[in-house]
């Protein structure tokens, strides 16, 4: 069964009937020790900017 707003539908798998929602529902989960650092060096003001594609390419692409 398919309601004319998209929102729920019914599949028939395998014989299993099931039912999904357009709305997915997602566990909460915290960031992992690299993007903690990340979030932090931002936090801190620790942030490069730059003025282009170019030239943000050019720093990623340089030798340190």
């Amino acid at each position: 069964m398919k309601k004319h707003n998209n929102k729920t539908e019914s599949h028939t798998q395998n014989g299993n009937r099931s039912r999904t929602s357009h709305q997915v529902t997602m566990g909460v989960k915290s960031p992992n020790i690299t993007t903690r650092k990340a979030i932090a060096e931002l936090e801190a003001g620790e942030w490069k900017r730059f003025s282009s594609v170019d030239v943000l390419m050019e720093n990623l692409n340089a030798d340190d």
